[in-house]
């Protein structure tokens, strides 16, 4: 069997990887393929295309990434024209997924399964249309998803479970290595342009934390996808870069020793709730990601943890915000948690009890209520 795992960033990656393990333990025999190079070719998969996928998020990075999005398309079309795969299992990666890969496969008659569909509960639902017309089956990670497309007339649909359960431990140190001061983890997103938009905001939150005197050391966890990327940026001397080791990945060993978490919105805001690390969430895009995003989003809120337990429970500062309000917000959550950093200079406004450090952590224990034990837990 033909077997093509098509995803284009970094949880994909391991999702992807995990996966095809698992699989190739029943049937050593696949003929695995990955859409580009990156952690699954670790067990075996050939790349459709050589390079790394394009990581972006938004229209204008779209436009940036025109070169080497043209050239995924191209070898993807030749790869489906010249011998098809059997199977295609598609991880996350939205937009490509959908609009190329998902289309060339219902072309040549492929089964295609949907792990970790577009969250069309959240923004642009009309692509509920498309899963509809191009997908055999979904498999979704969120608990409340099965029910949503179940209502919406997709009936092949399963929940597994979020891949998070499994992979994260719990945490295994209750200080921060450097006694003296606090922790503070940091992490700008697994994408190239998300690092490219959000590097600013962080230097300027750190430059103000030292005029002011704050006890913090920043770490920020590297992704492979992202190492290269990052190796000629400057950087702020404050700010110390964490790898994977062959123990632990990056993000595991940030949020096992901080005390509190500036994340950029996406899978490793789960990541630290699940872990328990109270959090101030940010983003930003390009002006007109921003534009075309605010008219396509149907929720009020952005970041997985609020999303699932379905009210505020960690900040959220999105696109257009004040850094002095941000840099803030982790300030109260430090001062709530007893960090022993109080503010040097009392605030104006107390901080909202249901986003402190406390009511955060109690609110992380309904969210792993809500994800509970995966299904595919009792099937080993």
């Amino acid at each position: 069997m033909r077997l093509l795992i098509s995803t284009g960033d970094f949880s994909g990656e391991l999702y992807g990887r995990a996966l095809a393990e698992r699989l190739l333990t029943f049937n050593p025999a696949i003929e695995l393929f990955s859409l580009a190079e990156g952690l699954l070719e670790q067990v075996g998969a050939v790349p459709v295309s050589r390079g790394r996928s394009a990581q972006v998020v938004g229209m204008a990075e779209v436009f940036r990434e025109g070169k080497r999005l043209s050239r995924l398309f191209r070898d993807v079309l030749r790869f489906f024209a010249r011998r098809p795969p059997h199977v295609v299992v598609l991880i996350d990666y939205a937009e490509f997924n959908l609009q190329v890969v998902a289309r060339l496969a219902r072309a040549k008659g492929c089964k295609v399964i949907y792990f970790i569909p577009p969250q069309v509960w959240a923004w642009r639902s009309s692509r509920l249309r498309l899963l509809k017309r191009l997908v055999d089956e979904l498999v979704v990670i969120l608990p409340f998803e099965e029910q949503y497309y179940r209502s919406r007339g997709i009936s092949r649909v399963a929940y597994f479970g979020h891949p998070l359960v499994d992979r994260i431990t719990t945490r295994q140190y209750d200080t921060p290595p450097h006694h003296e001061k606090l922790l503070v983890g940091v992490f700008p997103g697994s994408r190239r342009s998300e690092w490219d938009n959000h590097l600013p905001i962080i230097h300027a939150i750190v430059e103000r934390c030292e005029r002011e005197g704050r006890p913090y050391v920043f770490w920020i966890p590297v992704t492979p996808t992202i190492a290269t990327h990052i190796a000629d940026i400057p950087l702020h001397p404050a700010l110390h870069l964490i790898y994977d080791t062959p123990t632990a990945s990056a993000a595991q060993q940030v949020l096992e020793r901080a005390q509190v978490a500036l994340i950029a919105s996406g899978t490793a805001t789960l990541e630290a709730a699940i872990v328990g690390v109270p959090m101030v969430v940010f983003y930003r895009v390009s002006p007109l990601s921003a534009l075309v995003g605010r008219l396509l989003l149907s929720t009020p809120f952005i970041s997985l943890p609020n999303l699932i337990c379905g009210r505020e429970v960690v900040p959220e500062f999105v696109q257009y915000f004040d850094l002095n309000a941000l840099t803030e917000a982790v300030h109260k959550i430090v001062s709530s948690t007893g960090g022993g950093c109080p503010s040097p200079r009392k605030s104006a406004t107390p901080p909202r009890s249901a986003l402190c450090g406390a009511s955060q952590k109690a609110a992380f224990e309904e969210l792993r209520r809500r994800l509970g034990t995966p299904p595919h837990t009792s099937q080993r």
